[in-house]
């Protein structure tokens, strides 16, 4: 990123330098080039975090809380959670703070079709588990859930912090 930078700087003082219009707008399409790597990147950060919480809350877990990872290939990571009888299929959703609320949710509600799909292609059926979708970027609201049609539970939405709380709840 730094060596950009400065190639960045070099593009611009050699057009200035030169009155070489072409090398200032190779300049700015650097800058856009650097803004956009620097979006990437912090999109990538927050996540790893969210998932980095989500772990820690599951390792936290009683040893009576069997927590199996159950991620496909390239797919986002998935955990069933089994205890006292309860099942919960535990996904994630890197939905940023920033997208407004009506595309938050369809975006939501198309995680928690993804993840009812994923659910059943583990072999859980309707009423069996319940769906915990947690957000790694963006904050839910309290008691938030999505329902699904086909699915008789709506689809829990947490944050990382409150998986513990919601295994604890039996919802």
């Amino acid at each position: 990123m730094l060596v950009l930078a400065f190639v960045v700087g070099a593009l611009f003082r050699l057009g200035n330098e030169l009155g070489v219009a072409v090398l200032r707008m190779f300049g700015t399409q650097g800058i856009v080039i650097i803004g956009i790597l620097v979006a990437v990147n912090l999109k990538r950060l927050q996540a790893e975090d969210g998932l980095r919480r989500l772990e820690e809350q599951l390792q936290a877990l009683p040893d009576r809380v069997r927590v199996q990872a159950v991620r496909g290939p390239g797919r986002p990571p998935l955990w069933l959670v089994e205890a006292d009888g309860r099942r919960v299929l535990v996904g994630t959703s890197d939905l940023a703070n920033s997208v407004g609320a009506g595309r938050a949710w369809r975006l939501l509600c198309r995680r928690a079709e993804e993840l009812a799909q994923a659910a059943r292609a583990h072999g859980l059926a309707p009423g069996e588990a319940t769906l915990a979708l947690v957000l790694l970027r963006r904050r839910a609201a309290e008691g938030q859930t999505v329902e699904i049609a086909g699915w008789e539970r709506p689809v829990v939405v947490v944050n990382p912090e409150n998986v513990g709380r919601l295994l604890a709840s039996g919802e």
